[in-house]
């Protein structure tokens, strides 16, 4: 092949490849408005973006891929839970949240915020836990709401047991030098975020030291159930 047809080959390669490239970004900005929730986008959600920003929300929490690790992802939070439960969270939260003293217009602002990221067209991101199908339902998992049976709490404890749960949290979850104390993690963090971290921790917070145990989902409900009794 000669040096003038590799170089032909070069410049219309480099044309289709730029063209390739043009279409597929204005495709992608054709997509922005409705992608991004951008008709919803007011000025009571541009206030709950800066509480959270003035705040310090992300320093805990995690939003649409950014965060910390420290506390539930916020990304979906008004699917899993309902704006009134969030604000009245946001109100008097309980767990080891700090109380932010938000006024009652903070607290509306902040909800109109997270209802407004809630409905953006992530693409499925934050991706779905190992083993659970994109778009499926989930799992039933126990709510306060909802009794559950003393036996299926003594079934999570003795599980803690079998597992090994106990050579990094302690014999009754009190905690170690390897792993923390796990008194009052059900009020810190939801059944959902719960069920997710059993599942596959790594899917949560990458890197993390606590191993992915091949856990059934009835058995992550009854852990769940016993570290409510975990005080």
């Amino acid at each position: 092949m000669t040096k003038s047809v590799l170089r032909s080959a070069f410049i219309v390669g480099t044309i289709l490849f730029s063209l390739a490239f043009l279409a597929l970004s204005l495709d992608s900005l054709a997509q922005v408005p409705a992608r991004t929730n951008e008709s919803n986008l007011t000025p009571q959600v541009a206030a709950g973006k800066r509480a959270w920003q003035a705040h310090d929300c992300i320093g805990c929490h995690t939003i649409l891929g950014n965060g910390a690790y420290y506390a539930p992802d916020l990304t979906k939070v008004t699917v899993r839970r309902t704006p009134e439960f969030v604000a009245g969270w946001l109100k008097n939260p309980g767990g080891q949240m700090p109380n932010q003293h938000l006024t009652n217009q903070e607290v509306a602002d902040l909800v109109a915020f997270l209802q407004w990221v809630a409905e953006i067209d992530t693409n499925n991101w934050p991706p779905a836990p190992i083993g659970v199908e994109v778009g499926a339902a989930k799992p039933p998992v126990p709510t306060a709401a909802t009794p559950v049976p003393e036996k299926i709490s003594a079934t999570g404890a003795a599980l803690f047991r079998s597992k090994g749960c106990t050579a990094c949290h302690g014999s009754s979850g009190q905690g170690t030098s390897s792993a923390p104390s796990l008194k009052g993690v059900t009020s810190k963090y939801d059944a959902d975020y719960l069920t997710r971290w059993l599942r596959n921790p790594s899917t949560v917070k990458p890197g993390t030291a606590m191993p992915n145990l091949p856990l059934k989902d009835e058995e992550i409900a009854a852990l769940i159930e016993f570290l409510k009794t975990v005080r």
